[in-house]
C-alpha cells in the first residue's frame, strides 16, 4: 500500500498500462447507417424490454452485469468506435429510439474483422403475458426474457399485481 500526503508527491514506480480491446463498425437500418444509435458492449447487457426506463437502469439497455460496460454513439455515417474492452466474449447491442433495436450479438475474442462490424437495426417487436402461479395471477416484481441463440442479453420489465407483463422494445 502506499500513502499519499496532502500537497505531497510520491514515486509509485513504473505503472504498465495494458491497452484494451476495441471494437468498431457501421449501425444500419434497411441496409442505410444510422446516426444517432447507441451502441452498448459489455459480456452480459440487462436492459428494459420496456418504452419506459427502470430506476435500476440509466439507459435502455445499459445495466452491464459485470460491471463494464462500454457505449458509443453513432456517427453521421452510422460510424461507431468502442475501446477499452476487456478480453473474452463481448455482447453488442444498438438501439435507436425511432428506428429500433439490434439482435444480441456475442463477439470473440480473437473474432477477425471486430472493427469492420456491421450492426443491423430492426422495427421493435412486442410480447405481453400474464404471469400466473398456482393458476393466480402473480405479481412479481419482475420478468426477464433473453434470446435463446443469443444469451448476452437479458431484458427485464415490471409485473403488474393482476400479472401481466409488457416488453415493447425487444429485437425480433
Amino acid at each position: 500500500d502506499v500513502t499519499v500526503e496532502s500537497s505531497k508527491t510520491v514515486d509509485i514506480g513504473t505503472v504498465r498500462v495494458i491497452e484494451g480491446r476495441s471494437l468498431a463498425g457501421t449501425v444500419v437500418a434497411d441496409g442505410q447507417p444510422v446516426a444517432g444509435a447507441t451502441v452498448y458492449a459489455a459480456r452480459t447487457l440487462i436492459g428494459t424490454g420496456t418504452d419506459g426506463v427502470a430506476s435500476q437502469v440509466a439507459a435502455p439497455l445499459a445495466s452491464p452485469a459485470d460491471g463494464d460496460a462500454m457505449t458509443a454513439v453513432s456517427d453521421a455515417r452510422g460510424g461507431f468506435t468502442i475501446s477499452g474492452l476487456s478480453g473474452g466474449e463481448i455482447t453488442v447491442v444498438a438501439e435507436q429510439a425511432a428506428v429500433g433495436r439490434s439482435r444480441a450479438r456475442r463477439i470473440p475474442e480473437l473474432m477477425p474483422g471486430q472493427n469492420e462490424l456491421t450492426i443491423s437495426l430492426e422495427k421493435f417487436g412486442a410480447l405481453r403475458g400474464t404471469l400466473r402461479q398456482n393458476r393466480q395471477p402473480s405479481g412479481a416484481p419482475t420478468i426477464t426474457c433473453q434470446s435463446t441463440s443469443t444469451p448476452g442479453a437479458i431484458y427485464r420489465v415490471p409485473v403488474g399485481e393482476d400479472g401481466v407483463f409488457r416488453f415493447d422494445r425487444l429485437a425480433p
